[in-house]
Order: C-alpha cells, then structure tokens, then sequence
C-alpha cells in the first residue's frame, strides 16, 4: 500500500513537471520567433493593411521596405534568417494538435467508461438509500441538456 501511495506521489510530481515545461518551452519558442521577426525587420519600414469585412472576411498585406525611405524591395528578404524556425514552429503546431487529440481521446474514454459503469452505480445507490433522488445526470455524465 505504501507503494502505491509513493508511486502516485511521484505520477503527480512527473506530471505537474511536464506541464510547466511544456509551458516553458512554448513560451520560449514563442519569444524566440518573435526575436527573430523582429531582428528581421529592425530598421526597415513596413507597411500592413488589414480590412474586416461585415460578413467576417478578413484581408492583409504586407509592404517591406529595405530601409525606411528606400523605395521597393525584395518582400521575401526579411523572412530568409527565420526559415529555419518555420521548421520550429511546424514540429510546435504538430504537437499542439498531437496533445489537442490525445486529450479529446482521453476525455471520450473517460466518458465511455462512466457510461459503462452507470447502470452499476445506480444500483449501487439505490441499495444504500432507496429514497435517494438523481441528478439526472446523462449516462455519459454530462449536465442534462435543461440546464446547460
């Protein structure tokens, strides 16, 4: 018994240590594209345009200069230091939507779980107290829809 408890002593620790982490590496890389942008830019004169239509659609453009007053330039320029962070960025997109599934997954397991258990706990309830009154609670165990 004592076991176990340390064990889950311990799950929580690796638990809670991952989730800061993962917060810190994603703020770092965050802060770290934004540095690289702006390196990218610095000194240069950009223009942006961004128009919301009443309908939602939204429209932007971008203008980059090589020097502030220096006329046209090359738009592609500022963006050729940061390539290498695309490849950042698509691995943090990737894992954003890898976690984003694998908590929807965990949370429809969790629930095909507490359907299955629910005729069980029923009974289980009705055998302690016969009088006792429900929830209403879905078999899923979602609020009923009547007070969402």
């Amino acid at each position: 018994m004592r076991f176990h408890l340390a064990g889950d002593k311990i799950a929580k620790v690796c638990n809670t240590l991952i989730k800061y982490v993962a917060y810190a590496v994603i703020v770092y890389f965050v802060t770290r594209s934004v540095d690289v942008v702006a390196r990218a830019w610095a000194g240069k004169t950009t223009l942006a345009n961004v128009n919301v239509n009443v309908t939602g659609s939204v429209n932007a453009s971008t203008a980059v200069g090589k020097e502030p007053g220096s006329g046209q330039g090359d738009p592609l320029v500022p963006f050729l230091p940061c390539l290498p962070d695309l490849w950042i960025a698509a691995g943090a997109i990737v894992l954003a939507a890898g976690t984003i599934s694998y908590g929807k997954r965990q949370a429809r397991l969790r629930k095909d779980t507490v359907e299955e258990m629910h005729k069980y706990q029923l009974e289980y309830e009705r055998s302690l107290d016969p009088n006792r009154t429900s929830s209403n609670l879905t078999k899923r165990g979602d609020t009923r829809p009547g007070d969402e």
